[in-house]
């Protein structure tokens, strides 16, 4: 056997009790990674089906009066319960900005109303009711109300009945009507309402958008812009404002 031949045995002779042992071990290694794969997908699935079971869950109104400590949001309910952490996960931060604009920054209180949902422990609110200094808990919430100033003006619907008052005239009264919505553009995101009466003595159509509403007179802002056409008593005019609802379940 030439020297060649000789290395090579001598090669393959120590080898040999060490390849079983790196075979152990890659297979060891290998089911390792598997069993790890196969949690980080189970993990990734329960997310997924959580925050599947989040965004599935109605939305709901939450009220209460708003606090800043440091950079957390706290929510007190009305009635009494337990504080909340809230976090605002609307478009942009749009209900931060909003509160902001009226002295949120400033004040570090003030009475809030927003729908959202709660997630570990924390209100997630993604839509804004209204919100206010100069606001409170109401004991007897009505359907919806809007309102605007110059000339002021106010629009309140409730399970008793519609009112619509205008400033230096007498309120005009109808039964109580169903508030309707509508999908424009089929946005499941932002439905708008809609408010119609018709009686001998008046006839009005008022449409809800969701969209922030400064009220120019008041630090207050409000989640939707309303505008009402008043058709009966002649002569026929258009009203601007805010409104909010009260009793009335968002679609």
């Amino acid at each position: 056997m030439n020297l060649w031949m000789k290395c090579r045995a001598a090669i393959l002779e120590g080898a040999q009790p060490i390849w079983p042992v790196m075979r152990r071990r890659v297979v060891h290694g290998l089911r390792v990674i598997a069993l790890a794969a196969l949690a980080i997908a189970a993990s990734t699935q329960a997310a997924e089906q959580r925050a599947a079971a989040y965004h599935d869950a109605p939305r709901k109104l939450y009220r209460g009066t708003l606090t800043q400590e440091e950079d957390r949001l706290l929510l007190a309910p009305c009635g009494g319960g337990r504080v909340v952490r809230v976090r605002d996960v609307s478009p942009e931060v749009i209900i931060t900005a909003a509160i902001t604009d009226i002295g949120f920054d400033r004040v570090k209180r003030l009475h809030f109303e927003a729908y959202g949902r709660m997630r570990d422990g924390e209100l997630m609110i993604d839509r804004l009711n209204r919100a206010g200094v100069e606001m409170g808990c109401e004991q007897n919430q009505v359907g919806l109300r809007a309102q605007g100033n110059e000339p002021g003006w106010v629009l309140e619907s409730s399970p008793t009945g519609v009112t619509w008052t205008r400033q230096g005239e007498a309120a005009l009264r109808a039964p109580p009507v169903a508030l309707g919505w509508r999908w424009p553009h089929g946005d499941q995101h932002r439905p708008h309402a809609m408010l119609e009466v018709a009686t001998q003595r008046m006839a009005l159509s008022a449409a809800l958008t969701p969209r922030i509403c400064r009220d120019s007179m008041a630090d207050a802002v409000y989640g939707f812009t309303a505008q009402v056409r008043q058709s009966r008593p002649e002569p026929a005019a258009d009203f601007k404002g805010c409104a909010y609802l009260g009793s009335e379940r968002l679609r």
